[in-house]
């Protein structure tokens, strides 16, 4: 950016001045997950969907199942922020529950979706203490389309609620619910972050550490939801990645007189 006086100054050596603002390191993202026929489509659609979000400079999103890998391996300086498990698998079976553990410590964010059967994922959750849920069943309307769930409007004042205002609000609630599991948190630590319209929890939150485990009562497919396939689920998915109160990584704006602390530097417009 380059900024000039208009008009005259008695020093004109200082009237252009260029101001370089360098973009914050991309979020980066992998996989823990299955390989499965439905977690592979999930897996696959949440890579392609996740690449497409940001806009490329300012707020940048980027697959590196390498890093995740490198990290599975107890390498400890790869760079990671989220990590996805669709269908989430035994983590002390596969012998990573202590990773994920100091990898939320330090500021990562988890997302898991329920694997099969969904009895089997809270259960494993309840046993390595990363939730502790009640569990009643699954409701399904999967026969019957015609008359799906419904995913419930947000608290007035939270993050998600500045997001989901007028058409992308409309946009969720008309979203079709088929199938979740009815579950319940018995830990006062744990946090809904989305309801559906019948007041069930849809995804809770729970902090760890410097970082975040979000855990969804449904798949992300569109067996169990339309969501999927609608312009609100990537907001959504961002939103809830970044968190209440979390970093805004896109583009800045600075209007006359407003001022911007980054990187050290502070800049008035």
């Amino acid at each position: 950016a380059v900024v000039r006086i208009a008009g005259e100054d008695s020093f004109a050596l200082d009237d252009s001045r260029e101001i370089w603002l360098k973009a914050p390191p991309p979020r980066r993202f992998g996989f823990l997950a299955g390989t499965d026929d439905v977690t592979q489509l999930e897996r696959d659609f949440l890579e392609a969907v996740l690449e497409s979000a940001g806009d490329s400079a300012w707020d940048r999103w980027i697959f590196s199942q390498e890093n995740a890998n490198s990290l599975l391996e107890g390498n400890e300086e790869a760079a990671l922020d989220v990590l996805l498990m669709p269908g989430m698998q035994n983590l002390e079976d596969a012998g990573h529950l202590e990773f994920l553990l100091a990898f939320m410590e330090d500021g990562g964010v988890v997302l898991a979706t329920p694997g099969k059967p969904f009895a089997a994922t809270i259960a494993n959750l309840r046993e390595t203490g990363l939730l502790e849920l009640g569990f009643k069943g699954v409701p399904s309307r999967v026969r019957d389309r015609s008359d799906p769930f419904r995913f419930a409007s947000f608290s007035p004042g939270t993050a998600l609620a500045k997001v989901f205002e007028g058409k992308p609000a409309r946009d969720l609630q008309l979203a079709s619910l088929y199938k979740y599991g009815e579950i319940e948190a018995n830990d006062q630590e744990v946090t809904v972050r989305v309801r559906a319209a019948n007041k069930h929890p849809l995804v809770l939150e729970r902090k760890i550490g410097a970082g975040r485990l979000l855990f969804f009562a449904f798949r992300l497919d569109t067996a169990w939801s339309d969501l999927p396939a609608r312009n609100s689920f990537l907001p959504l998915l961002v939103e809830l990645v970044k968190g209440e109160g979390g970093e805004d990584r896109s583009w800045p704006h600075l209007e006359v007189g407003e001022r911007l602390v980054a990187g050290g530097g502070n800049f008035l417009g």
